[in-house]
C-alpha cells in the first residue's frame, strides 16, 4: 500500500495528510488532533481565552483574571 497517511481532524472531520497535522494544545479545538487550518482559525477566534494551568482563564495573556 502507497497511501499517505491520513488523518481525521477531530474539528472539521475532514481527512488531511499526516502533515498537515499538529497536536492541538489543550484547549485548542478541545480536541487532541486538529489540522492547521483549524488550530489557526480557533487561535485568531479564541484569543481572548487563554487556559492557564490553574484553570483561571485571562484575557489575551495579560494578569487580570476573571
Amino acid at each position: 500500500m502507497n497511501k499517505k497517511l491520513r488523518k481525521k481532524c477531530g474539528k472539521c472531520r475532514k481527512e488531511r495528510e499526516l502533515e498537515d497535522f499538529h497536536i492541538a494544545k489543550k484547549g485548542e479545538c478541545g480536541r487532541q488532533w486538529a489540522c492547521k487550518k483549524c488550530v489557526s482559525k480557533e487561535r485568531k477566534s479564541h484569543r481572548l481565552f487563554m487556559s492557564r494551568p490553574t484553570g483561571k482563564t485571562s484575557i489575551r495573556g495579560m494578569d487580570r483574571w476573571f
